[in-house]
Parts: C-alpha cells; structure tokens; sequence
C-alpha cells in the first residue's frame, strides 16, 4: 500500500497483535485493555482510509481493520467491513481474496446464506497454489450455515495442502465427522 514508514509502523501494529482481534470474545481476559485496541484500530482505520489512492489492498485492509473492530464490539464497523469487502471485489473481481475475505465475515456474524454464496465465488477464483487458510475458514463457514458434508470436505483439503489437520478440524473435527451416519437401504425414514 505504501512504504511510508509511519503506514508501515500502523500496519506493523496491526498485524503484530491479531491474535486479540482476528475474533469476538465473549469476555475479554487479556493483560492488555480492549479500549487500547479500539482507539489505536480506530486511529489506523482513519490514518489508512485517507489515502487518496484506493487500491484493492487498501480496500482489503480497511475491511479486515473494520472486521476487528467489529468483534471488539464496535457494531458501527460491521457494515464498514462489507463496504470495503464489496470495494475490494469491485476493483479487482477475479481475486479470489475479497470474496474470502467477505465471506468470513459474514460467517461469523450470523450472515450464513451471504458466508456460503462468497465462499463459492472464492472458490471458483482460487489459484493452482490453494491456501490451507482458505479452506480452514470455509470449513467454518460450513459448519456455522449446518453443512456437515462441505465442513468435511473443506476440513479434508487443508489436510491435503499442509499434511495436518486445520484449526476446525483439530477443535471440532469429531463430532462433524459424527454428524454424517450411515442409512440402511431396507429402511424407511422420516423426512424429519
């Protein structure tokens, strides 16, 4: 986006604590203050979103400052997020990464028909070199819109791509696998 050191350095922040942003917490135990983040998030967003020159990066790192502002509760950047997303897809609507991007979004915030719909459009768009990640957060994805059959199959291709089992898989891999039984054929069943 820019090699402006004081972008870097926001950037740099950025990146360096997700590990207390990259999700919603129910209650917040960590050393730091929720509050700190909030307004340094807050500054960055208004120091990035500044720039005159909108490029689909920029787009996509607005969107992810307002996904984690988001789940630090700041509800005002829910729509923000989508904005920029949707930005980001405008600009650049063979990149596979903002419809990922987008869809992740809308699945951890009880958005799972939009989750899926921009899961598939990534989808289509992945280059040969798939990443493990992408295929780690549809399987959350499909596992929050009640799709045990995709859950599976998105849980088995990051084990293809990194040989190991993902993030979902290693939490809750079981119990989707459980999901799926075996019908006799000689039997009848209840639609329900």
């Amino acid at each position: 986006i820019s090699s402006d050191s004081r972008l870097v350095s926001a950037f740099n922040y950025i990146k360096d604590n997700l590990q207390y942003y990259d999700h919603w917490t129910n209650e917040w135990t960590y050393e730091k203050p929720k509050e700190e983040f909030i307004i340094k998030l807050t500054e960055n967003y208004k120091t990035f979103s500044s720039l005159t020159n909108k490029t689909e990066e920029l787009y996509l790192l607005l969107g992810d400052i307002s996904n984690y502002l988001y789940n630090l509760n700041d509800t005002a950047y829910y729509t923000l997020a989508i904005d920029n997303y949707s930005a980001a897809i405008k600009s650049s609507p063979k990149d596979f990464r903002a419809y990922w991007f987008l869809g992740s979004h809308y699945a951890v915030s009880n958005g799972p028909v939009e989750a899926i719909d921009n899961f598939l459009k990534a989808q289509e768009l992945l280059p040969a070199e798939q990443p493990a990640d992408f295929w780690n957060d549809y399987a959350w994805a499909t596992l929050f819109a009640n799709m045990p059959s995709h859950c599976i199959f998105a849980m088995d291709k990051v084990k293809s791509i990194t040989g190991k089992p993902g993030s979902l898989e290693t939490q809750v891999g079981a119990t989707i696998h459980k999901r799926i039984v075996e019908v006799d054929k000689d039997s009848s069943y209840s639609k329900k």
